[in-house]
């Protein structure tokens, strides 16, 4: 694209646009602090993952300008991490961008060693020097379709405009415009083509200028040279690979927009309510509609206009944070939605914030398996939109989770509702899915009773109780009579689920029990003790279930075979048998 002489056309296309403001209640932005303590978070700069999540790179004054540290913040979806890059000076001019497995990679300018580059593979980070010629002030970086990072720059010791690339091997130099005093405020940006191109400001003439790369040489315009405009550019391509860019009116105190058509440049005044347009931050959204966050210097606040038009003609702008002096070092993405993240400076804390817009969410979800038999562990997935930040799970019986995707087991049969409540700053939603998961009972049931030298009190926690004795274990069986209280003898063949018994073993051994699944019996109790036996799951018996109601103790008693004492508990362990104190004839219902 050759647009050397075209500035000469624009003069009938400046115009001054129609900005509106947002109307209470429109949007909701959330703002949090990412990182505080000390002077944190100048030089921001954000990129968004494939999940939407943030990352920022941004510098940690650290109260001196000797042991500043270049410092990378992360969300993973529920909370933040913030790491030390590199450290032992000043690290200016953070760039950061994220590569397609989302690792990140940052162009910024240290003290000592000038132009540097980090990036990090998934586990460590990695440093490097790219130019050491008093060189990397306005770094701006991004990556091409191979991955590889590419800087621009202004070149400090002699004024100009340069460009950084990495080959895959090396990196390669070169100067982009040598005209004296050009490259302040860059920003660096691809066109749909692969063809690097660079905003930047020009502190001689007062202008903002623009250079793109024509496959064999550079080519550098005058965008706007309206008094003294320029300084805090920000370029970006629509899909048709017409630049985009946001910029600052020293002259005017005013935010402004300039945008290519394919013949000529418009540029337009967005934002002119007091000092307001440093710091600017463009992002174009799947339309081509223009998205810039910026500071009002008047108010010390943080701003956001979005264009309601692809031209730029007509804007609704909002104040995002007004808490203190906020807003400085704005960087600006949009998610595959179209959301706005902000990331910024709060100068009168010192801290790096944070800011996005968001909706109100809709819960839903999915869950697997949704049925099978006793005990069945399901584990169930959140699948809301409008990025929540809480989540209540209810699983229909009695228990319930906070966790986004919970693992959950049901231990009884039955057919179950499940309600998910998703939460964010901007509103919440429920779903119940009736009949959700259904639990059957299992064909059958095969328990391993562990037995210890000497007695031990047992109870087959199935029906029609097929029972494998094993060697060690004595013949004699006894059952206790509450009428006659008094023992008998019982048929280790017929064992009664339900009812407790005492087997004699002459060494340690496994009792083997088959069966079908039993989750629940009612037993009637005399007045006095009773041999009680378990089902198959963990039963309380802190609330025993009786009729007439509370004629059962809410414990019963254990027998312990290696200390030959009884234990007081208040669960029922499936294959343990109990006693149960009762204070008058009365029916009870064990359930798991």
């Amino acid at each position: 694209m050759d647009m050397k002489h075209y500035y000469l056309g624009i003069a009938g296309l400046v115009a001054i646009a129609l900005v509106l403001a947002a109307p209470a209640g429109a949007e909701t932005w959330g703002t949090t602090v990412v990182d505080s303590g000390g002077d944190v978070g100048k030089y921001t700069s954000l990129a968004l993952d494939s999940s939407g999540h943030p990352h920022i790179s941004y510098y940690d004054n650290y109260n001196d300008y000797v042991n500043g540290k270049l410092k990378y913040a992360s969300w993973d979806g529920a909370a933040w991490e913030n790491i030390t890059v590199d450290s032992g000076g000043v690290w200016d001019y953070s760039s950061i961008a994220l590569d397609s497995k989302g690792f990140p990679h940052i162009g910024y300018y240290h003290t000592h060693s000038n132009l540097k580059y980090a990036s990090r593979d998934g586990t460590a980070w990695v440093t490097e020097p790219v130019e050491n010629d008093i060189a990397g002030y306005y770094a701006s970086l991004a990556l091409d379709s191979k991955g590889f990072p590419h800087i621009s720059y202004f070149d400090f010791m002699n004024a100009n405009l340069k460009y950084a690339s990495w080959n895959g091997t090396a990196w390669a130099t070169n100067t982009v415009d040598s005209e004296d005093g050009v490259g302040h405020y860059t920003s660096l940006a691809f066109d749909p083509t692969g063809a690097p191109h660079i905003s930047h400001y020009d502190a001689t003439n007062h202008e903002l200028k623009y250079t793109s790369w024509n496959g064999t040489v550079w080519e550098t315009s005058t965008v706007d040279r309206s008094g003294d405009v320029g300084r805090y550019t920000s370029l970006a391509f629509d899909a048709s690979g017409y630049p985009h860019i946001s910029y600052y009116d020293s002259f005017n105190t005013a935010l402004k927009y300039a945008s290519w058509n394919g013949t000529v440049w418009k540029t337009i005044t967005v934002d002119q309510s007091g000092d307001v347009g440093e710091y600017t931050s463009l992002a174009l959204d799947s339309k081509g509609f223009p998205h810039i966050s910026y500071y009002d210097a008047t108010n010390g606040n943080l701003k956001y206009v979005s264009g309601m038009s692809g031209d730029g003609t007509s804007w609704m702008t909002t104040t995002v944070d007004r808490d203190g002096d906020v807003g400085k070092y704005t960087s600006l993405a949009l998610d595959s939605s179209g959301t706005p993240h902000i990331g910024y400076y709060d100068a009168a804390n010192g801290n790096l914030k944070y800011a996005r817009i968001w909706t109100a969410p809709v819960a839903e979800f999915t869950c697997s398996p949704a049925s099978g038999s006793a005990p069945l562990t399901v584990v169930f997935n959140d699948m809301s939109t409008g990025d929540p930040t809480a989540w209540s799970w209810l699983f229909d019986d009695g228990d319930d989770s906070s966790l986004q995707n919970p693992t959950h087991t049901y231990q009884k049969p039955g057919t179950y509702n499940v309600t998910l409540k998703v939460t964010n700053p901007d509103g919440s939603d429920y779903l119940t899915k009736t009949g959700c998961v259904t639990i059957s009972l299992p064909p059958f049931s095969l328990y391993d009773i562990p037995l210890s030298a000497g007695w031990n009190m047992i109870s087959v926690p199935v029906t029609d109780a097929v029972v494998t004795q094993p060697a060690g274990m004595m013949d004699t069986v006894y059952g206790y009579d509450p009428v006659g209280r008094s023992y008998a003898k019982a048929n280790l063949s017929a064992l009664e689920p339900g009812r407790g018994y005492w087997v004699s073993a002459t060494g340690a051994c496994t009792l083997t029990v088959n069966g079908s699944y039993m989750d629940c019996y009612e037993a009637n109790l005399c007045s006095g003790w009773n041999m009680i036996g378990a089902v198959c799951g963990n039963t309380s018996f802190t609330n025993p279930e009786t009729v007439p109601a509370d004629s059962v103790q809410n414990y019963v008693y254990a027998y312990s075979p290696a200390s030959g004492t009884y234990v007081s508990t208040t669960t029922l362990t499936p294959g343990a048998g109990y006693w149960a104190s009762a204070s008058q004839s009365c029916l009870l219902n064990v359930s798991a």
